[in-house]
């Protein structure tokens, strides 16, 4: 028996209408009538069917074994979508966004990138190797069609496939792991999933995020339903790095890769990925310098916007809620004194040198991390965050400082202005929020000696270092 299983609401409102989509489909299958189909049937209409030996075409929403239980395997399934699918035309009605639709059918969410590679410092190996790739993309030689990336938490994995997607114009897709395994049928939906993207015209990426979670590689089960994910996800990687969709590159990470590795060693082999990388730590004499200065700048950028927006609102007669800025903003009027010497005075700090800040670091806490010498202990997104709060916090300490009036407003042009060394304030920092490195040494360490087994002996190392 033949089972046919509808999406979309008008086909089942009128069979005139779902015989025209199953001669577009080219579908060997006889002219659907009310005589031989069965619309939405109980089990026990089914099960009748069966007893009197009259065979009919079930037309339902639902799959069979939703409705006759283990008997399911009886019928031949058929998936009968809509043209636009997955969305209907109930969606269009009930004008429902492309973006709800794509989260609940597929779990899906696409997403215009927020950043580009010029958003990422360091990293030069795998800035280098891209660049290279992507020249031979241009030429047409060939399409990036994978990568796989593994490493410690925070070194920028999904980041990294957020600014692929930036610099190469791609739409930037995520595929929520846990929603995705809600839904009724995995295997399925991964099937949904790539016939979607790979039909778009616009090129997209595809990241799935500690992917070992979807083949249940940590422990927690070893079931038919696993193995039928990952012989499917093995099928469509093939097809794609053979160059049956050339517009989806699919960006793999992991955090626990060596029970990939052990269970799973077909995923990662040559044919399923261009390349695969290891991110770890920034390395004090390069990359964190670079890093460090990436964000000082784009904070900097930051504190000089916010204070000329308070500014322009301080010169329309508007009362600002900070008293400090009020009193600042009054006193630099009274002076003659201009906004940019006081901006000046906090985001151009001579201070802040990165290398000096590095060394800083590396004094008060670096006894302390569990990586080699030459790595540094903070992760890109801790440098961030670390330089946000430094520049806070000297921006704080100066405008309290004038506010106070423990130093002239003429001081500014000077820049004698009396503020903390920066080494007090970085430790004021640090050990008020210390990196992972400190406060979790065995779950970093784990993530770090997984890097040093795959490579142990003379054997080749499988992933690129990166750092």
């Amino acid at each position: 028996m033949i089972w046919l299983v509808i999406e979309e609401p008008q086909y089942l409102k009128e069979i005139s209408v779902l015989n025209s989509r199953v001669k577009e489909l080219e579908l060997l299958l006889p002219e659907l009538t009310k005589e031989n189909t069965l619309l939405v049937p109980t089990k026990e209409e089914i099960d009748k069917n069966i007893v009197l030996s009259t065979p009919k075409i079930v037309v339902d929403y639902r799959e069979p074994k939703y409705v006759v239980g283990r008997a399911y395997n009886i019928f031949t399934i058929i998936d009968i979508k809509a043209p636009d699918f997955p969305f209907t035309s109930e969606h269009k009605l009930l004008e429902i966004d492309k973006a709800t639709v794509l989260s609940e059918k597929l779990g899906l969410r696409i997403a215009k990138p927020a950043v580009t590679f010029d958003d990422m410092a360091g990293a030069e190996v795998l800035h280098e190797d891209i660049n290279k790739m992507l020249n031979l993309e241009k030429m047409g030689l060939m399409n990036i069609t994978g990568l796989f990336l593994f490493g410690v938490a925070g070194a920028g994995k999904s980041y990294f496939a957020e600014c692929f997607a930036g610099s190469t114009g791609r739409h930037f897709v995520m595929l929520d792991l846990a929603h995705f395994m809600s839904l009724p049928n995995p295997t399925k939906s991964i099937d949904d999933v790539f016939v979607f993207l790979l039909e778009q015209d616009e090129k997209y990426v595809l990241l799935i995020d500690e992917i070992e979670k979807m083949f249940q590689l940590d422990g927690s089960s070893t079931n038919l339903l696993s193995d039928q994910i990952f012989g499917k996800m093995l099928t469509w990687l093939a097809m794609i790095y053979e160059g049956k969709g050339n517009n989806l590159t699919f960006v793999a990470t992991a955090n626990r890769v060596e029970n990939l590795l052990k269970n799973k060693p077909e995923f990662v082999r040559r044919g399923r990925f261009d390349r695969l990388y290891f991110l770890n730590y920034p390395k004090v004499e390069s990359s964190a310098p670079a890093i460090m200065t990436m964000y000082l700048d784009k904070e900097r950028k930051n504190i000089k916007k916010a204070i000329i927006i308070k500014h322009e609102e301080y010169q329309k007669g508007e009362k600002l809620e900070s008293e400090k800025l009020q009193y600042i903003f009054d006193a630099l009027a009274k002076e003659n004194i201009d906004i940019d010497v006081l901006i000046s005075n906090i985001v151009t700090n001579e201070q802040m040198d990165v290398k000096r800040m590095i060394q800083v670091i590396e004094g008060l806490i670096g006894k302390d991390k569990i990586t080699d010498a030459q790595y540094f202990i903070y992760t890109p997104p801790e440098i961030k965050s670390l330089v946000k709060e430094v520049l806070q916090s000297y921006a704080e300490e100066l405008t309290e400082k004038l506010f106070k009036q423990e130093v002239e407003m003429r001081d500014l042009l000077t820049g004698n202005i009396g503020t903390r060394p920066i080494q007090y304030i970085l430790e004021e920092i640090v050990f008020k929020t210390p990196p992972l490195q400190i406060t979790a040494p065995d779950g970093i360490g784990h993530q770090l000696a997984q890097a040093k087994n795959i490579k142990q002996g003379d054997r080749i190392a499988p992933f690129t270092e990166v750092s």
